[in-house]
């Protein structure tokens, strides 16, 4: 654990002049489009993105779900790891990614209404 410290803090000192910066007004790409509203994408707006690999571990067989929900297009929730099943199809595993990235999703949302 004491290496493990030891890492953080040289990443923290050698990175402390980089920084995250949420900002309110829109610059999300106009490529970016939504199935309410396909034409714009308005300020503050939650977008997420989801995906799933399917048997990368060569051992166990097992699928890698990741996600990431962008708020003014800064990052405010990320998550990368191994499913804990094993999915039998591609489909199954994008399945799982999924249910994942829905109940981070709805998470989120709940957070920012409770926000605002």
């Amino acid at each position: 654990h004491t290496t493990a410290l030891v890492h953080v803090l040289k990443y923290t000192v050698a990175t402390r002049a980089k920084a995250i910066q949420y900002r309110r007004d829109p610059i999300i790409s106009p490529a970016i489009r939504t199935a309410d509203d396909p034409t714009s994408v308005s300020a503050n707006q939650l977008i997420g993105f989801c995906d799933a690999d399917f048997a990368n571990d060569v051992e166990t067989r097992k699928s890698h779900t990741g996600f990431a929900f962008l708020l003014n297009h800064a990052a405010i929730d990320w998550k990368s790891s191994q499913q804990r099943l094993v999915a039998s199809s591609s489909t199954e595993s994008e399945y799982l990614a999924l249910s994942h990235c829905v109940k981070s999703a709805q998470y989120l949302r709940h957070v920012l209404r409770f926000l605002d």
